[in-house]
């Protein structure tokens, strides 16, 4: 404790006479970075809050600004969660502008948020439960599809955030809605038909889920591919060699 306040004063002193005496701007810069450490390890909020603004105001700091915004979001979220997670977003989409390097913790955070809106999107479809009359049933399938869609916009999108932490998870829930959707309609019996019906109609099933299991192993070899080439260190490559990852077969 004592050696932290005495670095926490050196900072202090550093940059309250750096103006008069010359400091340069990079050492300047390197204090208010390890004043910030300073002020997360105590859990100053308010000092920390005020030094991120600060040095937001620099420009070429902006890249840098994304981690700690993130930790303020952790630790106020309660209270102020929805505030730097825009304030993190547009932060982003402000480097995109300026064509800055952003960090890959930078990156993770960002992919962060919007595999948060994903998983969003996956609870929806998985709500859809199949069910008849055959004219209800075709339009869940109907909008199964459609939300199967928009799941694979997002995920494109995701994959753009250039986050290797963000590739793998948003390859691993895109495989696993195509499959758990394969596995739903092939698995559907109709009720109160007559046997020949229903095997008509799970014939045809198969047929209409032939290209949506086909194209979830395409984007397996997709994220292996990526993994591989990438070198992405994630939890989640152990999912890509694991057997229980194919249950159908085409």
């Amino acid at each position: 404790n004592n050696k932290m306040q005495e670095v926490n004063r050196r900072e202090k002193k550093i940059l309250f006479e750096a103006p008069a005496c010359g400091v340069s701007e990079r050492l300047v810069n390197e204090a208010h970075f390890d004043l910030l450490k300073h002020y997360a390890e105590k859990k100053e909020w308010e000092d920390y809050e005020k030094l991120i603004n600060q040095l937001s105001s620099r420009g070429s700091n902006l890249p840098h600004m994304i981690a700690p915004l993130f930790t303020l979001y952790k630790n106020l979220k309660n209270k102020r969660g929805d505030e730097f997670r825009s304030r993190i977003l547009k932060a982003f989409a402000q480097i995109q502008g300026k064509k800055q390097t952003l960090p890959m913790d930078g990156l993770d955070i960002v992919a962060h948020f919007s595999l948060i809106d994903l998983e969003k999107e996956l609870e929806v479809f998985s709500q859809m439960e199949l069910k008849f009359p055959e004219n209800i049933f075709n339009d869940l399938l109907k909008k199964k599809f459609k939300q199967l869609d928009k799941i694979t916009t997002q995920v494109i999108e995701i994959q753009k955030i250039g986050s290797g932490q963000g590739v793998v998870r948003s390859y691993m829930y895109l495989i696993e809605s195509y499959q758990k959707f394969v596995r739903e309609v092939r698995a559907f019996v109709p009720p109160e038909k007559p046997e020949a019906y229903v095997k008509s109609f799970q014939t045809n099933m198969k047929k209409i889920t032939e290209p949506i299991l086909a194209q979830s192993q395409k984007f397996i070899t997709e994220a292996k591919g990526k993994i591989k080439n990438n070198k992405i260190l994630s939890y989640d490559n152990a999912w890509f060699i694991s057997p229980v990852r194919l249950p159908i077969k085409l």
